[in-house]
């Protein structure tokens, strides 16, 4: 995780408990790296769901990885309206990602998102990082967010789950 800074047990996640994590940019800027690889090797389905709650910055860049090489999509989510604001694609990515955000209550979002994976590559790549506007700047062939934080200020997140399956389940 470069360039990225988390406090864990930093608020009030949605089942009630205190285990909500803040993901806060430096100021050199970076992501969070949520998924392993190899989540699934064979061609199909595969799903991400995840909380998201507004803190001093009020969107969110999820960025999801298929097989190996370019094959690469993001999506910058508002934290506030639930809209996604804008999408990012590079490369033959297989099957597009579809990023649906649903306002489970307090503020808090889950953010449901669905892939075809690449046969014979690791998939389920998943990186997440703060934004303080809707209007990012992107390393120009991988996607990641280049905007920098200051270092304080960040977003809350919850309950990442990534799944061989064609959309999002309940959380296990």
């Amino acid at each position: 995780n470069a360039g990225i800074f988390t406090t864990i047990n930093a608020a009030i996640a949605p089942d009630g408990t205190m285990t909500a994590t803040k993901v806060i940019p430096a100021a050199s800027g970076g992501e969070y790296v949520l998924g392993p690889p190899n989540v699934t090797t064979a061609s199909g389905g595969v799903s991400v769901g995840i909380y998201f709650k507004a803190g001093e910055y009020s969107y969110a860049y999820i960025y999801v990885q298929s097989g190996y090489g370019p094959s690469r999509m993001g999506a910058v989510i508002n934290l506030t309206t639930g809209a996604v604001t804008q999408t990012t694609a590079v490369g033959p990515y297989q099957g597009g990602a579809v990023f649906t955000p649903i306002n489970v209550g307090n503020g808090w979002w889950r953010v449901g998102i669905t892939f075809s994976a690449s046969s014979g590559g690791p998939s389920g790549v998943i990186l997440i990082t703060a934004l303080p506007s809707a209007s990012p700047t992107y390393h120009p062939v991988y996607l990641y967010s280049t905007v920098a934080g200051n270092g304080t200020s960040g977003i809350y997140a919850w309950g990442a789950q990534i799944e061989n399956n064609p959309f999002p389940t309940t959380l296990i």
